[in-house]
């Protein structure tokens, strides 16, 4: 029996850390200490994208190029990061574009954004169904974001995984007729 209080422990824990790595969320793209991202990915063709990035020194700006949308100079505005905005023209074709950062000290970073094409739906926000539970984030009424929901899961999963333990114990020390 102890066999199975220990298998079902393992199960429960693996679940719990199957939740906590499903909710981490992805890293810009890093290469010898500098980065850069572009959000959002996919992006309509005619929007407006906004680019982030860090240079090893600590550096004031920057140069970020794409064919999807030039070269834009990102500064920085807080801290050590360097922010700008650029806009994708509305010619430019579907695909998947690489965006590429030069630092002044010569390190590079580069990442891909998807640009679709602008009779495409906005891929940004999802379907109207009415705002309920799940339409916010599972928040009752505020746009928290999802991790509640995820909580709640990996809260009922070691529950479970506690009571079935107990069970078992349970039916261990039974004396058997």
């Amino acid at each position: 029996m102890r066999s199975g209080r220990n298998l079902v422990a393992k199960v429960g824990l693996g679940l719990l850390f199957g939740l906590l790595a499903a909710c981490t969320r992805g890293e810009p793209a890093h290469a010898a200490g500098a980065w850069v991202e572009v959000t959002p990915s996919p992006v309509a063709a005619g929007s407006t994208v906004s680019v982030r990035a860090t240079c090893v020194n600590d550096t004031t700006s920057a140069k970020v190029a794409s064919t999807a949308f030039g070269t834009v100079t990102v500064r920085s505005s807080t801290g050590s990061v360097l922010a700008a905005q650029v806009r994708v023209p509305s010619k430019t074709r579907e695909g998947t574009y690489q965006v590429t950062l030069t630092c002044p000290n010569g390190s590079t970073a580069s990442t891909t954004v998807l640009v679709l094409s602008t009779s495409q739906p906005d891929m940004s926000t999802g379907p109207h169904t009415g705002g309920g539970f799940l339409a916010t984030g599972g928040a009752g009424g505020t746009s928290g974001g999802g991790a509640d929901v995820w909580l709640w899961g990996a809260g009922i999963a070691l529950t479970l995984a506690v009571a079935v333990g107990l069970q078992s114990r349970r039916r261990a020390r039974a004396p058997v007729r």
